[in-house]
């Protein structure tokens, strides 16, 4: 029940009243005089007059301690007037008196918050707000008002115990969220690592985009060596759309490093790499990574998949090729499909047509009459390369073997040019390679041995023996005149 000197006076003279009162308080008997101070304390106080209302509420309190009309009297009129050590004071006497748990925990809590702020009591407010809490635990100032204490105070203890207890009074589930959480670092603070999963835990299926909660769990499970748990926290986390990117990705990494290595679970493992591709993480080590792991592993598609994801990140040329050449591999050799495979080559060879390796691949997929227009193009791929970089004994080679494949005629190899010009050659003499740079045809002698002699005299061999190309010397018939590029 409210108390009659908090109701806003709306009868006339009740000032008067209250002194009137007091007079007739000095004129009774003594048996009779606390209860005439009692009612001119409530009348001065629905007239305003709050000193004498706080007056008269003393008195009356002298004669018979513990009137609870009187104490409330004190604790509204002391409010207004800022007598706060007072109100604390009839607060503390009410809440001890009120029978009614609701209501004796609102005067505790008034007490407590009153010793806080305005008395900066922090012993005497603690006393009060536990007071109140035991009474009520939902009641929200003086749980904020007690945390706020012990916090300053660094009792990590007391706060757990004031959390866990406020989680029993509470069915809000964002704030049970929170208060779980709460609970979780305060236990991982005090070193109960258990108990700060178990509550981190609840965090998460409250809100299970929680990230630090996730990342808590996480923690524990790594920290108690609890590896299956550990990936599976993980994937979680880099699950969870409300994580920083750079932190999604390494709990992905965690995760797939966990499958592969610790659990020996290569599905998972590349079901996380799948993941990462997915989000656009896709680099040369995580693919190279993956396509590792699903070939050791025998699992060809998805090997399939991340060898494709390769070759379109790959960048033009070789390395392209190179990539699309692996995606070929797999399709001719586990997945069985020629003609697919054959299209991989044929890109392969668009991207790097003066490769070699690309164009060993791709001669035993094609037609015998597709053959030699393949090879044609490596050969002017090759001439092309030649006049734009200088000629190597590498490159003499690939050239060789280009015309072997390109034509029916036996062609020479650099290494029996080798031999053959030395052969024509005094001792001493020194060895070059020289590029013709005639017409790009096959029957053309794309590239020579030529060995200069101490006396000035030359040897020139062709590599490919086609049309009237043909050893000669500076004593012998001459070859027709030509351009030559050392």
């Amino acid at each position: 029940m409210i108390a009659q000197s908090e109701v806003a006076p709306t009868m006339e003279r009740a000032a008067e009243h209250g002194a009137a009162m007091e007079a007739r308080a000095a004129l009774s008997p003594e048996r009779a005089r606390p209860s005439a101070l009692r009612a001119g304390a409530s009348w001065a106080s629905l007239g305003g007059d709050d000193a004498r209302a706080l007056r008269l509420a003393r008195e009356a309190l002298a004669a018979r301690p513990g009137d609870v009309v009187s104490l409330d009297v004190v604790r509204a009129a002391g409010r207004r007037l800022g007598r706060w050590a007072e109100v604390a004071e009839a607060c503390e006497a009410l809440g001890a008196a009120a029978r009614d748990p609701a209501r004796a925990a609102a005067f505790w809590e008034e007490a407590g918050a009153v010793a806080a702020d305005a008395l900066g009591d922090d012993d005497r407010a603690e006393r009060a707000l536990r007071a109140s809490l035991s009474r009520e635990p939902g009641r929200p100032v003086a749980y904020r008002k007690l945390r706020a204490i012990l916090e300053a105070r660094g009792d990590t203890q007391s706060l757990e115990a004031l959390v866990s207890g406020r989680l029993g009074a509470v069915d809000d589930e964002a704030e049970r969220a929170g208060l779980y959480w709460e609970q979780a670092r305060l236990r991982r603070a005090l070193g109960l690592r258990e108990g700060a999963l178990e509550s981190a835990t609840r965090v998460v299926e409250l809100d299970p985009s929680h990230v630090a909660a996730l990342a808590m769990v996480a923690e524990v499970h790594a920290a108690s060596g609890r590896l299956d748990e550990t990936a599976a926290a993980l994937a979680a986390l880099a699950a969870c759309a409300a994580a920083p990117e750079a932190q999604r990705r390494a709990a992905r990494l965690g995760a797939m490093e966990l499958y592969q290595h610790r659990l020996h679970r290569p599905d998972e493992a590349l079901a996380q790499a799948e993941a990462m591709v997915d989000a656009g993480w896709a680099d040369d080590a995580l693919l190279d990574r993956a396509l590792t792991l699903a070939t050791e592993s025998a699992r060809w598609p998805a090997a399939l998949r991340f060898a494709r994801r390769a070759a379109e990140v790959a960048p033009p040329g070789a390395p392209r090729a190179e990539a699309l050449l692996r995606v070929a591999g797999l399709l001719r050799d586990q997945l069985r499909d020629v003609p697919a495979a054959r299209d991989q080559a044929l890109r392969a060879h668009d991207a790097a047509p003066a490769s070699l390796a690309v164009l060993r691949a791709l001669l035993p997929l094609c037609a015998p009459d597709e053959r030699a227009r393949h090879a044609r193009r490596a050969v002017e791929a090759l001439r092309e390369q030649m006049r734009v970089d200088a000629p190597t004994v590498e490159r003499a080679r690939d050239l060789a073997e280009v015309c072997r494949h390109g034509t029916q005629t036996r062609q020479r190899s650099p290494s029996s040019a080798s031999r053959r010009c030395r052969r024509m050659a005094s001792p001493g003499a020194r060895l070059r390679w020289g590029a013709c740079r005639g017409g790009p045809h096959l029957r053309d002698a794309p590239l020579v041995l030529r060995a200069t002699q101490p006396g000035g005299r030359r040897a020139v061999v062709p590599i490919s023996r086609g049309g009237d190309a043909r050893a000669s010397s500076s004593r012998g018939c001459r070859p027709r005149p030509r351009r030559w590029a050392a």
